[in-house]
């Protein structure tokens, strides 16, 4: 069972439909707050040029000192996993995973839903 409530980054992409030449990539970082626009500053540093950004979905960590923040674009830029690895890692552990859940569902707020049932 995947523990969403600890300090992590998780991300997922598809090929855009709308652009055959990108992709569409969502980032889920939970942490503190500070830790979490450095990891998205460093997320956007890294894929330069995005494009279709769509608003992040936030929130808090039932029972836990953390929050979390869910960002989405498209990007022309395809990173390589070893390269992602790099916008956060943990003393002793790596802390980004690549996660096949976090994608838009066809309703417009169950990506929104999905990510408050595993915070609560």
């Amino acid at each position: 069972m995947v523990n969403y409530k600890k300090r992590q980054v998780r991300y997922n992409f598809l090929n855009s439909k709308d652009d055959g030449e990108s992709n569409k990539w969502w980032f889920l970082i939970v942490n503190k707050s500070r830790e979490i626009s450095e990891i998205e500053r460093r997320i956007y540093e890294k894929f330069e040029n995005v494009f279709n950004q769509q608003p992040p979905i936030e929130g808090n960590v039932s029972g836990e000192d953390l929050k979390y923040k869910l960002i989405c674009f498209d990007s022309r830029r395809f990173l390589p996993s070893r390269v992602l690895l790099e916008f956060y890692h943990r003393e002793k552990e790596k802390g980004v995973f690549m996660d096949r859940d976090l994608y838009r569902r066809e309703m417009s707020d169950g990506l929104a839903n999905f990510l408050e049932s595993k915070f609560r």
